[in-house]
């Protein structure tokens, strides 16, 4: 949401779009569906829009990233399962008495 506010406060401030325009531009952005724009941009409104996103798509990415970490680090597991990670077995040092020496 921090992106979104971000975003539509800079076409606000940057192109003088009214929320609405604005807000318009963040979602198609944001969701690379990038349909029509509302307005021809500036040069600045356009290295603005590749920041934008830059920064969501990086988001996604590390969001994406972060939950397949969690899923392969056995964190999600189902309530009752029997999938649960198995806890490893604790190894005790080996006395002397154990170890063979030849002879």
């Amino acid at each position: 949401m921090v992106i979104v506010a971000i975003a539509v406060a800079g076409y606000m401030l940057m192109e003088r779009f009214n929320i609405v325009d604005a807000l318009y531009m963040t979602v198609i952005t944001l969701s690379t569906v990038g349909l029509m724009e509302v307005a021809e941009l500036s040069p600045g409104g356009r290295i603005f829009t590749i920041v934008v996103i830059l920064t969501g798509v990086s988001t996604l990415g590390y969001a994406a990233a972060s939950f397949v970490e969690y899923l392969v680090g056995g964190h999600l597991v189902a309530r009752g399962s029997a999938v649960a990670p198995s806890p490893t077995p604790p190894t005790s040092p080996r006395r002397p008495a154990d170890v063979a020496f030849p002879g």
